[in-house]
């Protein structure tokens, strides 16, 4: 009966742990304050097929404007180097997604230094780059995996999930009035373990989809 009882307590333990690592938009407790309101955020799916949470005024038209000022993305807040995920990288991965996402924009609409009455203002940030141990999978949901699997959770032996995550905005450049908001997680490739040193190949795909999801995004996306 005790044996019984435990079985259940555990198998419930590994749904539960499998449950929590299933999101691919990012919770309301990760927004980092970079946007100052969040409401009316919907779930969408991307030209990537990646689901993001986005807000677009229902009086935007993409015809009502001929240039964009690109503010350089930031980190927002700055992140603080450590083993995992070093300087180098950190700059490296901020580079890149500058480089990529300004050509992304450039291919839609002119860039200029200067707003004019028919302009956007972009403004975006990461706002965490993080690795986390990977939820249970089904196969563990058993007494002696579930030991093994907590021993290698203990010593740093357990593979270890990426996120990226991004907020972004475009600004009416006339009214300042925010006329879309983004927020998108983007996950990574798997590090073997939380000695595994973080590259920027690591979520250099992240960067890549959200690049092109820019340059062909559609207003009409339905969520």
């Amino acid at each position: 009966m005790k044996t019984s009882m435990f079985l259940k307590v555990v198998c419930l333990t590994g749904i539960l742990a499998l449950a929590g690592c299933a999101s691919s938009t990012p919770e309301p407790e990760k927004y980092s304050g970079f946007l100052k309101d969040y409401s009316g955020l919907e779930k969408t799916e991307t030209s990537t097929g990646r689901t993001i949470v986005r807000w677009v005024d229902p009086d935007y038209k993409g015809s009502n404007y001929d240039s964009l000022v690109y503010n350089p993305i930031t980190y927002y807040p700055e992140p603080q180097p450590n083993t995992q995920i070093g300087r180098k990288v950190l700059d490296g991965l901020l580079n890149y997604t500058n480089t990529k996402l300004k050509s992304a924009a450039q291919a839609r609409i002119p860039l200029v230094a200067t707003s004019g009455p028919r302009s956007l203002i972009f403004r975006g940030a990461i706002t965490a780059v993080d690795s986390s141990k990977e939820g249970l999978q089904f196969y563990e949901v058993v007494p002696i995996a579930l030991v093994v699997a907590g021993t290698q959770a203990a010593t740093g032996h357990r593979t270890m999930n990426t996120n990226l995550y991004f907020e972004a905005e475009l600004i009416d450049s006339a009214t300042q009035k925010t006329v879309m908001r983004v927020v998108r997680k983007g996950e990574g490739e798997d590090l073997s373990n939380e000695n595994t040193e973080m590259t920027l190949d690591t979520l250099k795909q992240v960067i890549d989809d959200l690049a092109t999801d820019a340059s062909t995004f559609d207003t009409q996306q339905k969520s």
